[in-house]
């Protein structure tokens, strides 16, 4: 006997009261309503954005019209649970604008927390809370009620359990370590959903004299509910291995930075050295020289000494860093870099002041334009010459300080190339420091900015 059929023999033999029928709508308000709504508020959040009522109210328009297809259709198993995982994707690529992986990463674990949580629903209501409600014919719709709303906070507890774990793993975005949580937390759901369909099913078999629940043949209960308890562990333990993972990674990064770190550094004090040998021998010269400007000017030689002067003055310059920002360290490093791009026919201007006692170490500071600049020389030389540039500018307003490096690149380059490792430093700096970083490119312009919260004026 189907639970709708008792449930209508209930109605047709007992005096129930007019209070009682909102029991009817509300397990369905529970499971078509709150539910999808809850379901796609937590998605927001795992896939960083902010929850829209608008997109809220589409997504909900979307699941009941899903539901009503599913349930017409007779449609269970693996089919559905791709339906509804390719319902959450398409809506965290379109509706929020996501990354299409970490939206496909994040729609299969919150369609495997779902069927998690409802396998184990179905099982503690076909086997405790269904054999006891039979009993009791008048709980038999409030217990739709109970079961649902059950279901509701089982899995917002799921869901914020998860967050309050795992929230920085699941929030990295590497494609090795998205794929690596998808595909089992996929077949996690795919096995509870397997279950709760092909055993559970939507009926109940009741022995029409005793009302008492007739076994499904050749099903160990028990054994399933090991399954489903398994299925629940390895849904956690693949969480925790893709947190070891991130963190390997990160580790990973973070070694690669201090290498970069290291070698930024050694190439400064080799700077230095240079300037250090070239100083001590202009200094060591300088009496020569006096000497003889203080002859040409007692011998009448006044255009010969001014000649040698301005000689002098060029290798004084020479000396000193062709930019300066504030930071001799950064000189140094820019003054190089933009050496090099200028030999290679690229036009730079370089007109910026760096804050000082802000709590940016200098070699901070020389990884981002280490990096933006080597990335900015080698999109230029894949334009044509007279048309390359780079522009490094700043701004700085109260305790916020932007940086802007900007570059010509090749014209039918219509979207943001993938981030290397130059990039990807140049971010764990900023992230280090309190900073965002945002990339554009449009009609042979590639922009790079960079904004840093300052942790005192200066």
């Amino acid at each position: 006997m189907m639970r709708k059929e008792a449930k209508q023999m209930l109605w047709d033999n007992s005096d129930i009261s007019y209070f009682l029928e909102w029991y009817i709508v509300l397990p369905n308000i529970l499971n078509l309503v709150v539910l999808p709504l809850v379901t796609f508020f937590f998605f927001c959040w795992y896939c960083r954005a902010a929850f829209s009522k608008v997109y809220g109210g589409i997504y909900l328009g979307l699941s009941l019209g899903l539901s009503v297809f599913q349930y017409y259709l007779n449609m269970e198993g693996s089919l559905g649970l791709f339906l509804e995982t390719l319902l959450l994707l398409l809506c965290g690529g379109i509706f929020l604008k996501g990354k299409w992986l970490r939206a496909l990463t994040m729609s299969v674990l919150i369609v495997s927390v779902l069927s998690v949580t409802n396998s184990m629903v179905r099982w503690l209501d076909y086997r405790i809370a269904t054999p006891f409600v039979i009993q009791h014919e008048n709980l038999i719709i409030p217990a739709d009620a109970v079961r649902e709303f059950f279901r509701v906070l089982l899995v917002m507890g799921f869901f914020v359990l998860i967050l309050k774990k795992f929230r920085e793993s699941i929030a990295d975005e590497t494609e090795m370590t998205l794929l690596q949580l998808t595909i089992p937390a996929f077949f996690i759901a795919l096995i509870e959903r397997v279950i709760q369909d092909s055993i559970y099913g939507n009926a109940i078999i009741l022995d029409g004299t005793t009302k008492e629940i007739l076994p499904n043949i050749n099903i160990n209960y028990g054994e399933i509910l090991f399954v489903q308890m398994m299925a629940c562990v390895c849904l956690f333990v693949t969480l925790l291995v893709h947190q070891k993972m991130v963190g390997i990674l990160d580790s990973q990064r973070k070694l690669e930075l201090l290498k970069q770190q290291a070698i930024e550094q050694e190439n400064y004090v080799k700077e230095v050295k240079v300037r250090y040998q070239q100083t001590a021998s202009f200094r060591h010269d300088i009496k020569n020289h006096l000497t003889v400007l203080a002859g040409l000017l007692k011998a009448g030689e006044d255009g010969k000494a001014e000649e040698y002067l301005e000689k002098l003055g060029d290798i004084s310059a020479g000396l000193s860093y062709p930019v300066w920002t504030g930071n001799v360290t950064v000189d140094a490093l820019l003054g190089s870099k933009c050496s090099l791009a200028r030999q290679k026919g690229i036009d730079v201007q370089c007109e910026i002041k760096l804050p000082k006692d802000t709590g940016i170490e200098d070699i901070d500071w020389c990884i981002v334009f280490s990096n933006a600049v080597d990335n900015a020389i080698k999109a230029c030389e894949d334009v044509e010459n007279g048309e390359r540039y780079i522009r490094i500018s700043n701004r700085r307003k109260g305790n916020f300080y932007g940086l802007s490096i900007e570059n010509s690149c090749r014209k039918d380059m219509e979207k943001v190339p993938e981030e290397g490792i130059g990039l990807f430093n140049i971010r764990s700096v900023a992230q280090k420091n309190r900073g965002t970083v945002e990339t554009a490119v449009s009609k042979g312009v590639y922009k790079l900015k960079i904004l840093f919260i300052l942790s005192v004026s200066s």
